[in-house]
C-alpha cells in the first residue's frame, strides 16, 4: 500500500494521474470474503456471493456456461451448494443484489479517491446487473440501478474519470452508460470494432479478411450516434484511443492484421489510426484537418 500511495503522489507531481482497473464482478475464491462465505451457510457474508442447490440429480442447478468454457457452477463440498462464475471456478462472481455487499464496494472505492486516483477503468461493468435464475447475465435488469447508485455514492461531486467495459453495449443502449442526465459513467467502450473482423461462425477462432472500410464504418456508426449527446464522447471519439489499447492487450492477432500486407509490414498502430475520427473541439469541429501531420503516439508499454 506504501508504494501504491507514494506512486500516486509521485505521479501527480510529473502532472500524471492513475486510473485503477476495478474488478467488481467476481472476486478471487482465496478473497477474505468468499472464504467467510463458504465457511457456513450462516455466515453474513454468504450472500454476498450468488449460491445454488444442486439440480435434482446433484449436478449443476442449470446448465449455464463460463466464458472460459465448461459449467458456470463449481460445487463447494464444503455447504453441498453450487456457486456461480462466469469466468473461471477460481473467480467467483458477486450477489450485486446484496446491499450490504454494495455498500462495501462504494466504501473501497471512497478509499482510492481519497487517496488520489483519478478515476476507474471498470471491468465487465455490463455484468453486475446479472439475473441467474433467468440466465440473464449481460445488461441485465438491475444494471443501470446499481451504476446509479454507485455515482451517487462515490462518483458525484468529484473531478474523476469512469470508463465501462461492456461488451453488450450497442449503439440503442450506449448512452444509459454516458448521457449528459444519466448520472452513470463518464464514458463506455464496446468491442463492435473487434467483432467485426470474427468469423460468423467461429468467432475470435478464425479471423475473417482485414477489412478497413468496414472497421471505419464501426468506427463513424459510433461517432455519429454519440458525439452529441452523451455527456462525454463513447467509443468513436476518447474510448476508441483505449479501444486501441485494449486490442493490443486482449486480441494481439487483430491488432497485427491492420499493418500486414504484402510488401510491407506497416506499424499496427498506424493502421488501426486510419480508422480513428478526428478528435472535435467545443464547436464540433475536427482538431486533425487534412494536411496536418498526425504524430504517432506510442502505448505506455
Amino acid at each position: 500500500m506504501a508504494d501504491m500511495e507514494k506512486l500516486i503522489v509521485e505521479a501527480k507531481a510529473r502532472g500524471i494521474e492513475i486510473v485503477m482497473d476495478l474488478v467488481v464482478n467476481h472476486t478471487s475464491d482465496e478473497h477474505a470474503w468468499f472464504q467467510a462465505a463458504r465457511s457456513s451457510l450462516m455466515d453474513p457474508k454468504r450472500d454476498w456471493y450468488i449460491w445454488r442447490d444442486p439440480d435434482s440429480d446433484g449436478g449443476p442447478p442449470d446448465d449455464q456456461q463460463s466464458f472460459f468454457g465448461g459449467p458456470a457452477w463449481t460445487l463447494d463440498p464444503l455447504s453441498g451448494q453450487y456457486y456461480f462464475h462466469l469466468f473461471d471456478r477460481k473467480q467467483p462472481d458477486l450477489n450485486w443484489e446484496n446491499p450490504e455487499m454494495r455498500a462495501e464496494i462504494w466504501a473501497m472505492m471512497n478509499r482510492w479517491f481519497d487517496r488520489g486516483i483519478a478515476g476507474f477503468r471498470m471491468d465487465v461493468i455490463d455484468l453486475i446487473g446479472k439475473d441467474v435464475d433467468a440466465e440473464i447475465t449481460a445488461d441485465g435488469p438491475k444494471l443501470h440501478d446499481h451504476i446509479r447508485e454507485m455515482h451517487g455514492e462515490t462518483l458525484a461531486g468529484r473531478d474523476v474519470v469512469t470508463v465501462g467495459e461492456a461488451w453488450s453495449a450497442n449503439l440503442d443502449n450506449a448512452l444509459l452508460y454516458t448521457g449528459r442526465d444519466r448520472g452513470e459513467l463518464s464514458m463506455v467502450f464496446q468491442f463492435a470494432h473487434v467483432t467485426e473482423g470474427w468469423d460468423p461462425a467461429f468467432g475470435k477462432w478464425r479471423a475473417r479478411p482485414r477489412d478497413l472500410v468496414g472497421l471505419k464504418r464501426v468506427f463513424n456508426a459510433w461517432q455519429q450516434a454519440l458525439s452529441t449527446t452523451a455527456g462525454t464522447a463513447c467509443s468513436g471519439q476518447t474510448t476508441t484511443c483505449r479501444a486501441r489499447l485494449e486490442i493490443r492487450r486482449r486480441f494481439p492477432r487483430m491488432a497485427g492484421a491492420l499493418g500486414q500486407g504484402a510488401g510491407h509490414r506497416a506499424p499496427p498502430d498506424e493502421g488501426h489510426a486510419l480508422c480513428l475520427p478526428g478528435r472535435r473541439d467545443r464547436h464540433d469541429q475536427h482538431v486533425l484537418r487534412p494536411g496536418r501531420r498526425l504524430r504517432r503516439c506510442r502505448d505506455p508499454q
